[in-house]
This record gives structure tokens, sequence and C-alpha cells, in this order.
């Protein structure tokens, strides 16, 4: 499993490194102290230079252009991304376009146009001064850059998202970039189906060009989890925890499971969907399943659990166990 590692003064983080990240847990302080971090020093802001911050991939110490970074972290970043103004997501791809875009055949149109409009001009207002004014000459491509506007008023927040996520692949196809692209709470602007939608576009993306996603989540019931999404699940709360690959995970939670008990993957991730966020923390209200695979996985980390009553004889024995090193 690909790691990636912000070592802050001295404080190093780990990270699970893979194309679609999300970032869980209820530490948020950690959480954004992170987030912080990864998206001053690819954005090569001064907080960078100014404190001892470095980010290594798989024990390799990367550069700040390693990746090009976006980061959302409200409407108003959206809306900039999305805005027709220098450096933003819309201006990269609609410059792309007018460089490419053939003016020949309105070139003389206008040029006959602007001629009738300065002829016209000389003869009314500036002729009996001995003035005659003429135009510069001037490419219309320059003239429609300067004056073109966008405006994304009325856009449903869903579809500007999925604009962006459209304008970032044109874009890449266009001019292949590494792009790291950073959301910050998108639960507050998406439900969650609408985000379990976001989150296949920016696999399929992923999948096609060079773009890597990292969606930081106060929400955990907004994890979306399957086999190849785990691999990029980290989980900020006493510590940074990472998770294994499925079948490891499966095998280990069975190995430990109070009573004999084998899981379907699919079944076992619906277990594990809802307590994410909680390793680490005392457990919520959560099924017998899911309080039994929760307290092994803390104990595994060395972090005990509160248990909460249950029906089960044994389970609820194994609830009330110290809790142990696995």
């Amino acid at each position: 499993m690909s790691e990636m590692k912000v070592i802050l003064n001295n404080e190093t983080y780990e990270l699970a490194f893979s194309p679609i990240m999300q970032l869980l847990g209820h530490d948020n302080h950690q959480k954004r102290k992170i987030i912080n971090c990864i998206a001053n020093f690819f954005s090569k802001s001064k907080e960078c230079f100014e404190n001892s911050l470095s980010i290594a991939i798989d024990e390799e110490e990367v550069g700040c252009k390693y990746f090009k970074v976006i980061r959302i972290s409200d409407l108003h970043d959206l809306d900039n991304a999305i805005a027709l103004s220098k450096g933003s997501v819309l201006y990269d791809y609609v410059l792309s376009k007018l460089n490419d875009f053939d003016f020949s055949e309105y070139h003389i149109a206008m040029e006959d146009l602007l001629s009738l409009v300065i002829d016209t001009f000389n003869k009314t207002s500036t002729e009996s001064m001995g003035l005659e004014l003429d135009l510069k000459d001037y490419p219309i491509s320059s003239l429609i850059k300067s004056h073109l506007v966008f405006s994304g008023d009325e856009m449903e927040i869903y579809k500007k998202y999925i604009l962006l996520m459209n304008l970032l692949r044109e874009v890449n196809s266009m001019n292949p970039t590494k792009w790291l692209v950073i959301f910050d709470n998108i639960e507050n602007y998406l439900s969650k189906k609408e985000y379990e939608i976001f989150i296949d576009l920016a696999t399929k993306h992923s999948n096609e060009f060079d773009i890597w996603f990292i969606f930081s989540l106060k929400n955990s019931d907004y994890t979306y989890l399957n086999e190849s999404l785990m691999a990029g699940v980290s989980i900020c709360n006493s510590e940074v925890v990472l998770l294994p690959p499925l079948h490891v995970l499966k095998q280990f939670i069975e190995s430990n499971f109070p009573y004999k008990k084998e899981f379907e993957s699919e079944e076992l991730l619906k277990i594990i969907q809802p307590i994410l966020g909680d390793i680490g923390k005392e457990m919520n209200l959560l099924t017998l399943d899911s309080q039994v695979t929760l307290k092994i996985l803390n104990q595994h980390f060395g972090i005990s659990s509160k248990p909460l009553e249950t029906p089960n004889k044994l389970a609820l024995e194994y609830m009330h166990m110290p809790a142990k090193m696995v």
C-alpha cells in the first residue's frame, strides 16, 4: 500500500496514498492541519518556506511541483475555480479552445464592419477638424479573450461540482498535468447520493488521467467504500490509522471475532463503513457486529472501547473483556 508522509517541524503524519483519498475521523484540527500542509506545499505558498515542511511518497521526498493543486473548501472556492478569470480551470479550458479556434473566416467580416464604424465616425465627428482616425491591427482572438464572461450564479451547486470535474478532464486531455484536487467538507453541499456519484466520476477521471483527489470529511456517514477505495482511507483520531487491503482485514476480523463467523466481502464492507470514522474513538450506537468489529480494530491499535449493552451473550462477554493488543 502506498503512503504519503507529511513532515512538519519534525512531526510526521502518514496518510494512505491513492488516486482517491478519503480523510476521516473526529480530530478535525488534525485533518485541517494535514490538508493545509499538503495544499501549502504544492501551491508553493510562503507557509511552506516559513516552516520546515516536506512531503514524501513511498519514502521518496517530492518537490512542490510534483502536483498542480486546487483546493475547494467552500462555494466561494468552487465559484473561483469555474470563473472566467486568469488561473482558473475554466480560463485554462477556454484559452486552450480559443488558441485552437480558426478565426480567419470571421476576420475579414469584422475588419469590414469596424472600418465602416470608423469611417462613419470620421465623417460625422473628426473630418471637420482635419483628423482621420484609424484602427490598430488587433487580433480577434485577443479581443474576444478580454471580453468573454461567464456567470454560474444560476447553476445548481451539484452541477457546479460536475462542471469542475468535466473541466479538469478536458484541460488534462489537452494539456496533461499531474493534478491534486482537494475537497474540504463537500458533504455540506452535496447529498450522500450525489457524493457517491461524484466519487464514481472522480474514480473514472483518475483512471483515465493523472488526476488525484483528497476528500476531507467531517461526516463519516458519507464515506464511500468499496474494495479499491479502501486503499485511500486515512482515519484521524488519537492517531492516523490506515486500512489494510480488504482480504487482510477480513482474515483479521474473522480470526479475532468472539465466536466463529465468516463474512462475505460485501457484508464486511457494510459493517466497516459506518465505523470507519470511529476507529480510535468510543463507540456510538452501532449494530452488534459493528461494535465487535470496532473493538477488535481499536484494541489492535491499543485503544480501549466502552461496550454498549447487547443481547448476545458471547458478544456481551467479549465487549466487557479488557482491551489487549492483537
